[in-house]
């Protein structure tokens, strides 16, 4: 049986998205943002890429639905689950899986890489988990949902996805290897090797793909995010990837130009967040103003909010203007152990006493996203 991932001609559409695409490769956003700030908003896009991945297969979690049950959800017991809360354990699990994948990433993404992906993703899930408890290839025959397609059998799978693997770990030709990225990601979904979640975890393939090419930087200066591309439309998601079923040339063609073309636009998207006075004006002071005019700080924390936003890093004695007279260092302390404990500031390092903003997880982030979306950041219908 042939196993090889067919590989479509290039036309000139294709040829100048390939070669756009490559000049950002292992490119670090230089600009005026701190180093901080990047790590904090990519924070906040993991978020996003986590809700985007969930709602393209159903999921109905807002970015505040997330936000205000997060942290409840992660001191709630585990036999006190929900339908709500099972679909923000979904998005907690993606997000872990994308740390998994920032702190492993210089491992060969082979045959195991995935299956401990989708164990990350499934973990602890039971209404859409997996009834073989994760990382561990379907074994049963499939079908699609309201498509024709039928995936291959249970005992075709390990060397389709050995197929894949192959050519992912030996990604090392630039006229190609994108090219590459967009294919893996179909054949993935065409295989749907697992029982479950096999959408989330061809998405976190991609980015786990797209970092060892070197167009997205874990811990780094680069911000972007696969589903993002893929959210905004997912009729047309799903009909680019089923018309790509017949490899065609016409179709795999058509399935490359959307997925690439996408990539780009994403990217290009992302090098305004390398101005700082970009993102302090129109991301940053809008969200904290917005946050108070909704009664969600007291005026002195929308103060403290507005100096830590404009410095490179805060200490106590920059915030005692807020006090409107002078206090003992004991109460700035007590101040910021409260703006500590509300997540709005973050010591640089553990016990030191200078700080920076916080952006996720707290009052701010509704804020901030609908910011980055306002300026065209985000996709739509997250």
């Amino acid at each position: 049986m042939n196993f090889t991932v067919p590989m479509p001609k290039f036309d000139d559409k294709l040829v100048e998205i390939i070669i756009e695409l490559e000049a950002y490769r292992n490119r670090p956003l230089i600009g005026t943002t701190e180093p901080w700030l990047f790590l904090e908003l990519k924070n906040i896009f993991h978020i996003v890429e986590a809700i985007a991945s969930a709602r393209i297969e159903g999921n109905h979690t807002t970015i505040v639905d997330f936000v205000s049950n997060q942290s409840k959800l992660q001191n709630q017991p585990k036999n006190q689950s929900s339908n709500s809360s099972e679909s923000i354990s979904e998005i907690i699990n993606i997000l872990k899986t994308l740390s998994f994948i920032d702190n492993n990433i210089q491992y060969p993404i082979d045959k195991q890489f995935i299956l401990e992906m989708q164990r990350h993703i499934v973990r602890d899930l039971h209404d859409e988990g997996d009834s073989q408890g994760g990382g561990s290839f379907r074994n049963i025959p499939i079908s699609i949902s309201g498509s024709k397609h039928q995936p291959p059998q249970p005992a075709d799978i390990n060397n389709y996805i050995l197929s894949l693997t192959k050519m992912i770990n030996t990604m090392n030709d630039r006229r190609t290897d994108l090219l590459k990225v967009a294919l893996v990601h179909h054949r993935f979904v065409w295989i749907h090797p697992f029982r479950n979640r096999n959408g989330r975890t061809v998405r976190i393939l991609t980015y786990a793909m797209l970092c060892k090419l070197g167009l997205i930087t874990p811990g780094n200066l680069r911000l972007y995010n696969p589903a993002s591309v893929l959210a905004s439309n997912r009729e047309k998601y799903y009909e680019m990837l089923e018309n790509a079923d017949d490899l065609s040339d016409e179709h795999l063609l058509d399935w490359c130009r959307y997925f690439l073309g996408g990539l780009l636009q994403e990217i290009k998207s992302s090098e305004n967040l390398s101005n700082y006075n970009f993102i302090l004006n129109e991301i940053l002071l809008p969200s904290i103003k917005n946050a108070k005019f909704a009664g969600l700080l007291t005026q002195r924390e929308y103060e403290a909010l507005i100096i830590t936003s404009q410095k490179s890093s805060t200490k106590a004695k920059d915030l005692e203007p807020v006090f409107k007279k002078k206090v003992t260092p004991n109460t700035i302390t007590v101040f910021i152990k409260s703006l500590k404990q509300k997540n709005l500031v973050t010591p640089f390092k553990e016990g030191g006493r200078e700080y920076h903003l916080s952006l996720s997880n707290n009052v701010l982030t509704p804020q901030i996203m609908n910011m980055l979306n306002k300026h065209g950041f985000l996709p739509k219908n997250i």
